[in-house]
């Protein structure tokens, strides 16, 4: 009996590490770790999580994209900037493929 529940909350924390940090369609469980907006719109966004595992193509390397103009641009960038004052972790869904890695929507749940 012991050595089962040993073994489930093994199972559990590795199941709750696993799903932490960035996955080809998502970044799951990031905090926002860096901010930055040019003239034209472009929002970039550095994340704690490994950019590089993205199924798209980050912005110099690290960063995902978010242009204002999107019909939920202000919406997102928001919620980025709210996740990032209070210091709270966030998904950001990317569109598979694209070059910037553009975010098409982002998550913040009470933690």
């Amino acid at each position: 009996m012991r050595s089962k529940f040993l073994i489930g909350f093994i199972c559990c924390l590795y199941s709750s590490l696993s799903f932490s940090d960035c996955q080809p369609h998502a970044c799951v469980d990031e905090y926002i770790e860096k901010i930055y907006t040019n003239t034209n719109g472009t929002v970039y966004i550095a994340t704690s999580g490994d950019e590089t595992k993205l199924n798209c193509t980050p912005e110099s390397g690290i960063y995902l994209t978010l242009l204002l103009s999107e019909p939920a641009g202000e919406a997102i960038y928001s919620t980025l900037l709210a996740a990032q004052i209070a210091n709270k972790k966030m998904l950001l869904r990317v569109n598979e493929g694209t070059s910037g890695c553009k975010v098409a929507y982002v998550t913040l749940e009470k933690q």
